[in-house]
């Protein structure tokens, strides 16, 4: 009984690990802990890697994509991105760049959107990734 129970737990830690992708790369599901446009406690975004691209879905209103960097050692990369016209704010519909880069196991993520004006806005977010019961 008790191999049996110790088995179940040993394969359900494996695909909890195997979820997770390794800690150095941008892939996965990541939790924002803080932002200059106001703190979002529910805001996450999950990083996909699709053929040489880096897809970045969120679930405030946005997406981007982002050319995958060649080496797994590269830690910042460079993209585009929209906001939903739907998503609301000052930011609905906006195209922008982007920069993302990891350091010390966070992501930082720098948003550059041109406003009606012509003024550049700039919205800064750290994310740390999503814990695996929380996926």
């Amino acid at each position: 009984m008790f191999r049996n129970l110790f088995l179940s737990l040993a394969a359900i830690l494996l695909l909890v690990t195997a979820a997770q992708a390794e800690p150095g790369s941008f892939e996965g599901k990541w939790q924002q802990i803080g932002s200059n446009a106001g703190d979002c406690k529910t805001c996450k975004i999950e990083i996909t890697k699709t053929g040489m691209s880096l897809n970045v879905t969120s679930n405030n209103g946005w997406a981007a994509t982002f050319k995958k960097p060649k080496a797994d050692s590269v830690k910042v990369v460079e993209g585009t991105g929209e906001w939903r016209s739907n998503s609301g704010g000052a930011y609905a519909g906006k195209l922008f760049l982007a920069h993302m880069e990891i350091r010390n196991a966070r992501l930082y993520l720098k948003m550059m959107v041109r406003q009606n004006n012509g003024v550049i806005s700039t919205v800064e977010a750290s994310f740390q990734r999503s814990k695996a019961l929380d996926i």
